[in-house]
């Protein structure tokens, strides 16, 4: 800050891997676990491991599936990492999808099946449990 030095910490998507598609608020958050780990949702789940210098993608595309008619981004719309559990991170899409990984990001399971098929607008991870 005493520089006034401006950085755009945003992600990019390597040219071929598709659209880079983001919500109008794009949820994004430091770890609870690592103050140098920054997650980023768009139509994947990025993780920075040095505050917004280099991006990794650690997600499929999670917005796929059936799309309701009012649908406007086709993004995750709200992400959160467990307190009590590093790399349990759960992905919510404004298309009814939601994800879950407890490996950082390496492998991610669908929890939708069930639930209603509306934007996923909140995911609040146990405080107290990591099951």
């Amino acid at each position: 800050m005493s520089t006034g030095e401006v950085k755009n910490i945003k992600p990019t998507l390597a040219d071929g891997d598709g659209p880079l598609r983001c919500a109008w608020m794009a949820p994004y958050f430091p770890s609870a676990h690592d103050p140098n780990v920054l997650y980023f949702g768009a139509n994947r789940v990025f993780r920075s491991k040095d505050r917004g210098d280099h991006w990794s993608v650690i997600s499929p595309e999670l917005t796929t599936g059936p799309q309701p008619r009012n649908v406007r981004y086709v993004a995750i719309s709200a992400m959160a990492e467990s307190e009590i559990q590093q790399g349990l991170l759960y992905a919510g899409t404004d298309t009814g999808n939601l994800y879950v990984t407890d490996d950082d990001g390496t492998n991610w399971d669908a929890v939708h099946q069930g639930l209603p098929r509306y934007a996923v607008t909140r995911v609040t991870p146990s405080s107290h449990d990591s099951d």
